[in-house]
């Protein structure tokens, strides 16, 4: 089976190409999503519905694949009606205990994933806790085989079973997998006499990075933000409480945006990447019954937008700051799950224009002036022909350079709330700047540092 993939990838290069065009972000190994939507009860139908949209529109993540399936609004009275054990909540909460503590993640220990203690006794997680929503996400992802669907999307399968024998495609694979090669890769591999092994090994990396983010928005005051910021800061202690204390209240106003977001990934594996080739090439119908395939849970990080100062605004105003506040608190989210799980970080492309280095990034990805970034350049291992990136310097975000790619960036709207400080942002530039450098680093990928 190994030898039909290559076939088929080697046989897609001839047709594909690789030219860049040096105003785009260079090619690598994007991941792959599926993002899903949980309104909360706080949303009211207009406010779900304008929620709804903007989710639907204009939140997918533009530095991931699209793997989505159709289903991509949940009800929420639905999934709190999936009936789970106390067992099955212990499970998920083990399951995210490997979770980071920060400010990103503070809401966790108001949920439930994290035990608290009083007096001296261990509470019992209870099933409004996130441990018990997540139990119940894996129970609607088991139900409705959402894992199963999302491998047999990647060999050429839709949602539903096949009535008849089909055979595996490995169009969507040549299409993400091939052009995550550069001109270099493929004449270094060429000249190692592996390059076989490392297309292969570019369809290897694929499959495994492909996840499943749910979104559960509410809509909410600014008391009720910062109640859930200083309950949350009472979990961890520390400065946290100081920051969640009164000082809060007057940079705090009007009405949010807060989004909570879960994140799962395929569990797969080499050895069960080789056996879904073996299994199922003739005939990929098999993969729909396959209770192997599975998603584990991630972790989980909130954020919040403001959308509006007071509800007397006009209708349209409105619905444009909300529709603002879901993308923008969506984007949030999206940058502290980044922040806290390697497994789903981007790369991004280093530019440069003479001494000038920069990004297509910005406030949009949670870049700050003073962010550091490795910057990496990726070789061929000779003796094995893995792919690997080597770190060679490090570059910092300029003062006063960070650009405001955030929805609605520059747009002023008479009565919106403000929420965060925007000290950092540029309207007037069109990328982040990294500094200069003398070195030739144009096309280099970098990664944000801890």
């Amino acid at each position: 089976m190994r030898k039909l993939v290559l076939s088929v990838l080697l046989l897609s290069v001839g047709v594909m190409g690789f030219a860049q065009d040096a105003s785009q972000e260079a090619k690598y190994r994007r991941s792959s999503l599926y993002t899903i939507m949980l309104p909360d009860d706080k949303l009211a139908d207009e406010q779900k519905e304008i929620v709804a949209a903007a989710f639907l529109e204009k939140a997918f993540p533009d530095k991931y694949n699209n793997h989505c399936l159709s289903e991509r609004v949940l009800d929420l009275a639905a999934i709190k009606a999936i009936p789970v054990t106390q067992e099955e909540i212990d499970a998920a909460e083990k399951e995210g205990a490997a979770g980071k503590k920060g400010i990103g993640g503070l809401a966790k220990g108001l949920g439930g994933m994290m035990k608290s203690k009083s007096n001296g006794e261990e509470k019992k997680l209870d099933e409004n806790s996130d441990a018990a929503y997540v139990a119940r996400l894996q129970k609607y992802f088991k139900d409705n085989k959402v894992a199963q669907k999302m491998v047999a999307k990647w060999v050429g399968g839709g949602e539903t079973k096949p009535a008849a024998a089909q055979a595996m495609s490995q169009a969507l694979i040549e299409e993400r997998g091939m052009q995550t090669l550069s001109q270099d890769e493929i004449t270094t591999a060429k000249e190692a006499g592996n390059y076989n092994e490392v297309c292969f090994n570019a369809m290897m990396d694929l499959l495994p990075k492909t996840f499943v983010m749910v979104n559960r928005y509410s809509y909410l005051s600014a008391e009720d933000i910062i109640t859930y910021i200083t309950a949350a800061a009472s979990v961890v202690g520390g400065g946290y409480a100081t920051l969640a204390g009164a000082g809060l209240a007057a940079v705090l106003k009007g009405y949010f945006v807060k989004t909570s977001t879960f994140l799962f990934q395929l569990d797969l594996d080499q050895n069960k990447i080789n056996e879904l080739a073996e299994k199922y090439t003739n005939d990929i119908s098999g993969i729909y019954d396959d209770d192997s395939y599975k998603l584990k849970y991630v972790g989980k990080t909130w954020d919040y937008a403001p959308a509006a100062l007071s509800l007397s605004l006009n209708e349209d105003a409105m619905k444009k700051l909300i529709s603002r506040a879901t993308v923008r608190a969506t984007d949030g989210a999206i940058s502290k799950l980044q922040d806290k799980y390697e497994q789903f970080k981007t790369l991004s492309t280093l530019h440069q224009d003479g001494d000038q280095l920069f990004a297509y990034i910005g406030m949009k990805e949670g870049v700050k002036k003073g962010d550091k970034f490795e910057v990496l350049q990726m070789t061929v291992n000779k003796k094995t022909g893995k792919e690997e990136f080597k770190a060679i310097k490090t570059v910092k975000v300029e003062k006063d350079g960070v650009w405001d790619n955030r929805e609605g960036a520059g747009e002023v709207i008479e009565g919106a709330a403000s929420g965060k400080e925007d000290d950092d942002a540029n309207e007037s530039l069109k990328y982040t700047k990294l500094g200069t450098s003398k070195d030739l680093l144009d096309g280099s990928l970098i990664r944000q540092v801890k």
